[in-house]
């Protein structure tokens, strides 16, 4: 003999839920409607029995309410302020806002999501040069700032992000310094920043980034010889290009 289905438990029953719920709901708004009623009889009274302290709970009750609405609103800019997107890299040389907002978007973000930007960064050569043109021309002085500050605070160990923008700085000590931090955590992501250097006016930031980059070459040639032959043509009229030249002769 067959055995008969089992019932399902009421409370599994997806209307007998929807009238649950909907039970419960409006049980809460009649006891929220309750005591607001009870509230506002309450204020009634007082402002009868009390106008003086209904007053002063009045006024207590607005700077309560204008206070957390400005703590609102000051939170909600504060979380907006802080990027958690990857920053636009997709740059024409002139924008020179657009250069700033990167770079200081990059200097908020910190760990995988910096690394990955810069990355971003790199991958789009128009907005490297556009970069430099700026940096060169001493655009974006505040916004490399951080970026020294934290290459010269880490010493010899820097961020590999804060070495290579920090190389942008107009002061040769830091660009050196940003230089031997790339020689210290070397990436491909260098390869720009380094054959910028590689021409740099002040011999011993040029002879610094010559010696990484032969270095690099010498370990990881199939690597690094057409990062920098794809980088050289943006230098390759500079005064000192003749010695980066012939890393890739």
């Amino acid at each position: 003999m067959a055995s008969r289905p089992r019932l399902r438990p009421w409370s599994g029953d997806p209307l007998w839920q929807t009238c649950l719920a909907a039970v419960v709901v409006l049980l809460a708004i009649g006891v929220l409607l309750l005591w607001v009623v009870g509230l506002v009889r309450g204020y009634v009274s007082m402002v009868a029995e009390a106008p003086l302290l209904a007053a002063v709970c009045t006024a207590i009750g607005v700077v309560v309410v204008v206070g957390a609405g400005r703590a609102y609103r000051w939170l909600a800019s504060t979380h907006q302020s802080i990027p958690n997107r990857r920053p636009d890299v997709h740059l024409a040389r002139h924008e020179l806002p657009g250069y700033r907002a990167l770079l200081t978007t990059l200097d908020r973000q910190a760990g995988r999501a910096a690394a990955d930007a810069f990355a971003d960064l790199v991958d789009h050569s128009a907005a490297i040069n556009g970069l430099i043109f700026h940096a060169r021309r001493r655009d974006l002085r505040a916004e490399l700032q951080p970026f020294a500050d934290r290459v010269l605070a880490a010493a010899p160990r820097p961020d590999p992000v804060a070495s290579a923008l920090a190389s942008l700085h107009e002061d040769g000590h830091v660009r050196e310094a940003a230089v031997a931090g790339m020689a210290a955590r070397p990436l491909p992501e260098h390869v720009p920043f380094l054959v910028e250097r590689a021409v740099d006016w002040v011999e011993p930031v040029r002879v610094r980034a010559l010696r990484v980059l032969r270095d690099l070459l010498a370990a990881h040639p199939d690597r690094y010889r057409p990062l920098i032959a794809g980088a050289l043509p943006r230098v390759a009229a500079r005064r000192h290009a003749a010695g980066l030249a012939g890393l890739v002769d």
